[in-house]
């Protein structure tokens, strides 16, 4: 937008957030589910925007690559992202096999569409747990742990995804994930973020940004990244690769040909001053970038989640966000799930009911102060009277 130039968001349904309707775009294209390029410049031009109008266009999201590097080819336009790169990060069978070759050990791994003999032998392969994930899934959206056939079973049945799915061996260890911005081939890494996750859940709660205490370990890890970046096909813009580290090494969760998600982003510009958004804009118009980023982030930055759940519970207030806001090294605070809502499980990524993100020069200065900031802040949830009956 900072180019002057006029910018559409074309998103489905599903997807659409209030935050998309307040960004700024010249306009919201809501489009359904499994609409084509073809389709997209017909209703653009109907909007004004005659197909000769696009520059440029870009997916922000693992699930819009296709779309968009069709309408691309549609429209004689360079896409600047590798179709081989994008095919297997999305692909978790394809992207794991790969990842096996270059861990210190492979996971075993099976891709299935129903429960067979292949599922059958490795829920008994004597691992103490699996992750069951859906194939080309994103936000943590029916990814469940299960220790046996029952419970795969009843994962299955209450999942609305139909299939293709990736059961795993379940790897214990650390996690993290790493950002980075990758530019015809060279892979520039711009950090590397803790993730912690809700107690008992596969959801993230908290990212910490920033170099890490152990030198040793962050080196294993981004050395693991670009060889995976390499093996997969990777030759430019941003990447987000989610991985497990423990005594054994480093393994691969997930990688995925996008900017991090949950305020990732936003850790990344403060900390090392690159607007991702940016860089991606400028490679698909063809502008030259010169990226120089700091060899380790700059400060530490926090993205903390809060999730509240009570039976029939719905969101009266939420007190305390402005002066929770207020203090210094907040950066932001947004609310996903507020007043007049109803409470919801902790399922995945969208039952989450706030955020704060917050910079600091130090990690104990940012925990200190993220910790100020949500000691602030008070939800009250009331009953509603149909569940009281």
């Amino acid at each position: 937008m900072s180019r002057g130039l006029r910018v559409v968001l074309v998103i489905r349904a599903g997807d659409l957030a209030p935050v998309d309707q307040e960004t700024g775009y010249e306009r919201v294209l809501v489009v359904p589910e499994g609409i084509g390029a073809a389709d997209v410049l017909g209703r653009l031009e109907t909007y004004g925007i005659p197909r000769e109008f696009v520059r440029a266009c870009v997916a922000f999201h693992d699930n819009y690559h296709e779309l968009a590097l069709s309408t691309c080819e549609l429209l004689g336009l360079r896409y600047p992202f590798a179709p081989e790169g994008i095919r297997l990060t999305k692909d978790k069978d394809r992207a794991r096999e790969i990842a096996n070759r270059i861990s210190s050990r492979p996971v075993a791994a099976v891709r299935f569409h129903a429960v067979d003999e292949s599922v059958r032998a490795l829920l008994n392969s004597g691992a103490p747990a699996f992750v069951a994930k859906p194939l080309n899934g994103s936000g943590s959206r029916s990814v469940r742990a299960v220790r046996d056939e029952s419970e795969l079973a009843v994962h299955l049945a209450s999942s609305e995804y139909a299939g293709p799915w990736l059961l795993e061996e379940w790897i214990t260890g650390d996690e993290y994930s790493v950002e980075a911005f990758s530019t015809k081939g060279q892979h520039h890494v711009l950090g590397v973020t803790e993730k912690h996750k809700f107690t008992g859940t596969l959801v993230e709660r908290e990212h910490r940004f920033g170099r890490l205490p152990d030198a040793g370990r962050e080196r294993a890890i981004r050395e693991f990244t670009t060889a995976l970046l390499d093996a997969v096909g990777v030759t430019d813009g941003p990447t987000h690769t989610e991985v497990l580290v423990n005594d054994e090494g480093v393994f691969l969760v997930e990688s995925h040909c996008r900017i991090g998600g949950d305020y990732i982003w936003a850790l990344v510009e403060q900390g090392t001053g690159l607007n991702l958004d940016e860089l991606m804009a400028a490679q698909c118009l063809g502008e030259p970038i010169v990226l120089d980023p700091p060899e380790f982030p700059r400060g530490v930055g926090v993205v903390r989640y809060v999730h509240v759940h009570t039976p029939g519970g719905v969101i009266e207030r939420i007190d305390g966000l402005e002066a929770a806001r207020a203090l210094p090294g907040v950066t932001a605070l947004d609310v996903a799930i507020g007043p007049g809502r109803p409470t919801v499980p902790l399922t995945e990524s969208s039952s989450r009911n706030l955020v704060v993100v917050v910079h600091e020069d130090t990690r104990e200065e940012a925990l200190g102060t993220c910790a100020k900031a949500l000691s602030r802040i008070d939800i009250e949830v009331g009953i509603t009277p149909s569940y009281r009956e």
